[in-house]
């Protein structure tokens, strides 16, 4: 039996379908989380069915563990080892847009 705190809640997958029905189908998702796990259980659980939806994932995954302790009221972040990890994943998701925008327009959008 899995405990709620460790996976996606429930939410029907209708009500996640509009945030990916679009044209720009890459995810770059930040996982955040009380724990000290930063949601990585339910992020790979959800990367699952966003991949399903049609919506690729990058590889790297930006956890944010105790959130309430990682950023200050004004957003910025308390732990350096944020800032890198943040940019790592940004990288990655304008790489993988560029790519898949060059290949589009050289090729076309299969039917």
């Amino acid at each position: 039996m899995m405990i709620y705190s460790q996976c996606w809640p429930r939410v029907p997958t209708s009500k996640i379908r509009p945030c990916v029905d679009d044209d720009d189908d890459d995810d770059g998702t930040i996982y955040t989380c009380s724990g000290a796990f930063g949601g990585m259980r339910a992020a790979m659980q959800l990367r699952c069915i966003l991949g399903e939806l049609g919506c690729i994932s990058v590889s790297n995954i930006f956890g944010l563990p105790t959130v309430q302790n990682s950023l200050d009221p004004d957003g910025q972040p308390l732990d350096d080892r944020l800032i890198p990890g943040a940019k790592r994943l940004i990288s990655q998701l304008d790489w993988h847009a560029r790519a898949m925008k060059n290949h589009r327009d050289a090729h076309g959008v299969p039917t």
